[in-house]
């Protein structure tokens, strides 16, 4: 069979994780496909790794310096780190990635063509910029300050500007859920919130809720669009505090971290248990497995391709800033144990 890469597209990505009671950020070195923790400033010893998902070399991403440009003043951060993409995959989930500085904040910084635009007038996304957390907004329709396809950066700092985690589908058949624990639709400007399963087993979550009990569900999702272990994603609502989305194997969607008067789904997506991996990496020594709450309890941390790379679970104890892992440029035995084929620590 074909060889299957790991790695990014050639440059260093920039993710955000919850990590302890604060953000974190991790990169995905190209060079040696290590998995990289930079900073969990007062964090309580753990790190969730379920938000990472990214597009393997072996796809070909549209970089926008040479597409649709940039605005603004903003351009490439440049160096090692991946320049600002979009990839659209065989399901016809867009993803954004790559690292800007320097452009106008409250400003355009480009704009996606048609056919890469979500299904809704407005999308809401967390971004890590500057070390600190911030809204960047994708438009698809005309709504002032934008225009259909604007990739509008809302407030943070333009240092530096992260575009990871920035996800959407465009075409999908979405299922409205059954509100829990007084949580409500916010608008249906940005999509009225619900949930879909890809055909390769991606369920994604949309839209925005409000006004229900923070660490209280806001509805369940039903069997077949549950995870196998408890899932922790980082979200954004309204103020930018800590903003932490739970997943329990019963199906309970859990705004477990932030404020009321907003929270978006935006973003937020998972492999179901159906599509699970067995693919084990090698922890950097130090690094184990989260496990002392058994209502926490992670697999190890594990990837899968299927034209994208997911890294998921709970680790803790490790050195930070450091390595966790690190990932093969290429294997070609898709069930094997990854630790035998990378380099080890």
């Amino acid at each position: 069979m074909s060889q299957l890469s790991y790695r990014p597209n050639g440059s260093r990505i920039y993710i955000s994780l919850c990590a302890g009671n604060n953000w974190s950020r991790l990169d995905v070195k190209y060079d040696d496909g290590a998995v990289h923790i930079d900073c969990l400033a007062g964090n309580n010893g753990w790190a969730s790794l379920d938000k990472i998902i990214f597009v393997p070399e072996d796809e070909t991403l549209t970089y926008v310096a040479g597409g649709v440009g940039f605005q603004n003043g903003w351009v490439n951060f440049g160096g090692e780190y991946e320049g600002i993409s979009y990839y659209k995959d065989d399901q016809g989930n867009v993803f954004l990635s790559g690292l800007a500085k320097n452009g106008t904040i409250a400003g355009t910084m480009f704009t996606l063509p048609v056919g890469f635009r979500p299904q809704s007038d407005l999308a809401l996304f967390g971004c890590n910029c500057s070390s600190v957390y911030s809204r960047c907004d994708v438009y698809s329709v005309a709504s002032a300050p934008a225009v259909p396809g604007d990739v509008y950066v809302c407030d943070g700092a333009n240092g530096h500007y992260s575009l990871d985690g920035i996800r959407f589908p465009t075409s999908a058949s979405w299922i409205a859920p059954s509100y829990q624990n007084s949580w409500v639709n916010y608008s249906d400007s940005w999509g009225p919130p619900g949930y879909w399963k890809d055909g390769n087993g991606l369920v994604w979550l949309r839209g925005m809720v409000k006004n229900g009990g923070i660490a209280q569900s806001c509805f369940t999702l039903p069997v077949g669009y549950r995870p196998p272990k408890r899932i922790l994603l980082s979200a954004i609502s309204n103020g930018h505090p800590l903003t932490r989305l739970d997943i329990e194997t019963d199906g309970r969607v859990i705004p477990q971290a932030g404020y009321n008067g907003w929270f978006s789904l935006w973003g937020c997506c998972f492999y179901a248990a159906s599509a699970q991996s067995n693919q084990i990496p090698y922890l950097k020594p130090n690094w184990v497995t989260y496990g002392p709450d058994p209502a926490y309890m992670k697999e190890e941390a594990k990837i899968r391709t299927n034209k994208l790379i997911d890294i998921y679970g709970m680790v803790m104890n490790g050195t930070e800033p450091g390595d966790i892992f690190y990932l093969p440029e290429a294997i070609t035995d898709t069930t094997s144990i990854l630790g035998m084929y990378q380099r080890v620590p």
